[in-house]
C-alpha cells in the first residue's frame, strides 16, 4: 500500500451526504492510462479509477472548488432595492408589478430596467478571491465602501417575519483591484 501511495494515502477525501459520511483514500497517479489508485471506506479493495478526482485532490487548488457565482434575488421576487454611492441614496420600491421611486424621489422606475439590473446580479460572476476573513476590510475599500446595493425580497405572509431578514443581500463594492479601475473588490452579505 505505501508504494501506491495508499499506506498512508495521499489524500483522504469524505463526503457527508444524508447524515452518512463516505470517506475515499487517494493514491497515487499510475504513470500511464489516466488513471489512479483509490480506497473507499473501510473496503481493503484496492480500485483503478480515472484520475480526474486525483487531479482535483493532489494537483488542484481547493480553493477552484467553489462556487464563483453569487446567488442574487429574481425580480419577481424583489420588493425594495436601494443604492448607496458617495452618500447619495436611491431607491426602488416594487408595489404589485411596478416599480417607483422611493421617497425623497418620486415617478416610475422602467420595469425592464430594474428586472435587467437584478439579473445582472443574480449569478454574478466572481473573478478571484482576495481573502477569507480579512483582519482590516479598509485594506481592500469595504470598511466605508463607496457603492453598497441592498436587495430585500418579497416575504411570503406564510414566512415567519424573522426569515425576511437572512434573506436580505448586500453587495459592497470597494477599491479598485487595478490601476485601469475596471475591477473592484467587493463583498455579499446575506
Amino acid at each position: 500500500l505505501s508504494e501506491i501511495g495508499l499506506s498512508p494515502p495521499l489524500a483522504t477525501l469524505s463526503l457527508v451526504s444524508g447524515g452518512k459520511t463516505f470517506t475515499f483514500k487517494i493514491g497515487r497517479k499510475l504513470t500511464i492510462g489516466s488513471r489512479g489508485y483509490l480506497m473507499a471506506g473501510d473496503d481493503p479493495q484496492i480500485h483503478i479509477v480515472t484520475d480526474e478526482l486525483h487531479n482535483m485532490v493532489l494537483d488542484g487548488d481547493a480553493r477552484d472548488w467553489r462556487k464563483k457565482s453569487l446567488p442574487g434575488i429574481k425580480e419577481g421576487l424583489a420588493r425594495r432595492v436601494v443604492l448607496t454611492r458617495d452618500g447619495q441614496i436611491l431607491e426602488i420600491v416594487k408595489t404589485d408589478s411596478a416599480w417607483a421611486l422611493g421617497s425623497p424621489h418620486q415617478g416610475r422606475v422602467d420595469t425592464q430596467a430594474a428586472s435587467d439590473l437584478l439579473g445582472k446580479l443574480d449569478g454574478l460572476l466572481v473573478r478571484d478571491f482576495a481573502v477569507d476573513q480579512p483582519t482590516d476590510l479598509a485594506v481592500y475599500g469595504l470598511a466605508s465602501p463607496t457603492t453598497t446595493l441592498r436587495i430585500e425580497p418579497s416575504v411570503p405572509t406564510s414566512q415567519p417575519a424573522g426569515d425576511q431578514a437572512a434573506a436580505v443581500l448586500v453587495l459592497s463594492i470597494g477599491a479598485p483591484t487595478d490601476l485601469k479601475q475596471e475591477k473592484f473588490y467587493a463583498s455579499l452579505t446575506q
